[in-house]
């Protein structure tokens, strides 16, 4: 194992894209387009390592065997604090807050299933 500090030359740390036809689509870490430190297509499965000698941002070497690789898992890991979740702000329903939702599914057949089965949270 191994860490790959920021060198400085620039700050293309991390790049995520997707449904995008113009530019492409995953997850890249370090280096530029088509020649990332770390690259995961979008279609999961596939990647590439084109970090030669190093990787521009993190002076990372290559960190695949090939440049291009096909893989089947991947392991991610978080460093620093765990979240905390965060309570809901309000106990309204959408429907509470845009009556023109509300319109739009009854004018569509739809009914409320909420309806009379809770009490709707006065108006702030």
């Amino acid at each position: 194992m191994a860490v790959y500090t920021c060198t400085g030359y620039n700050d293309h740390y991390m790049y995520l894209n997707q449904g995008q036809q113009t530019i492409p689509n995953g997850l890249g870490m370090g280096g530029q387009h088509d020649y990332f430190g770390l690259w995961v297509d979008v279609d999961f499965g596939r990647g590439h390592s084109k970090a030669k000698p190093t990787c521009t941002t993190y002076n990372s070497p290559q960190l695949s065997a090939q440049e291009d690789f096909r893989f089947e898992k991947m392991e991610v890991w978080a460093v620093g604090d765990t979240s905390r979740p965060q309570p809901a702000k309000s106990g309204k329903s959408i429907l509470d807050v845009d009556p023109e939702a509300q319109a739009l599914l009854e004018i569509s057949g739809r009914s409320r299933h909420s309806e009379g089965l809770r009490q709707v949270p006065d108006q702030e």
